[in-house]
């Protein structure tokens, strides 16, 4: 297994399936004992997000690569961490994908993650690495977090994909400059 970061074509196609399989894990919400949706819900929407965060230091990386952005030696070193805290990779993710994309922060000019972010982090730790029965339970609360969570993370995969679609529309402005003699 390489520690290399994957291409701009895979990193989008990880999202892709497993968010695909987050899709279909709500196909069982109902035909399962709602303990154990609850307890795989949350197992399987942070690989999504790892994934999502991934694919945005992917861009960075390469606006940096070809001299479209200049990124801080600091900021390299964390974008090219091979296991960083999640609340400091998101927002070095969030931060650096910004300026590789001459964006503002998604809503607002920093990073604001809610507790909810927290809440769920916890609870995943606690599912991944039980130590008593008990720490296999998921309350309504955490349910309710993880929903938030939910709603704030496709908050920010908005503000990506239209930062993206304004990226692109930038690079055909330039080329349609240059292809028609600069006019």
């Amino acid at each position: 297994m390489s520690n290399e970061r994957p291409g701009f074509s895979e990193s989008l196609g990880l999202i892709v399936l497993l968010a695909k399989d987050l899709g279909e894990l709500a196909k069982f919400k109902g035909k399962v004992e709602e303990p154990f949706f609850r307890r795989l819900t949350i197992r399987n929407f942070f690989p999504v997000f790892e994934a999502f965060l991934n694919h945005l230091k992917v861009r960075a990386v390469e606006a940096h690569k070809y001299g479209k952005v200049t990124l801080t030696e600091k900021a390299l070193e964390e974008l090219n961490d091979p296991a960083p805290r999640l609340r400091d990779a998101l927002k070095v993710a969030f931060r650096s994908y910004a300026q590789a994309r001459g964006t503002t922060m998604p809503l607002g000019n920093t990073l604001q993650i809610p507790s909810e972010f927290d809440t769920c982090v916890r609870v995943r730790n606690r599912l991944i690495h039980p130590r008593r029965l008990l720490d296999m339970k998921v309350s309504d609360e955490e349910v309710a977090s993880l929903v938030a969570m939910l709603t704030w993370f496709k908050q920010l995969a908005d503000w990506s994909s239209a930062a993206e679609i304004q990226y692109i529309r930038q690079i055909r402005n330039q080329i349609k400059g240059t292809g028609s003699g600069g006019q």
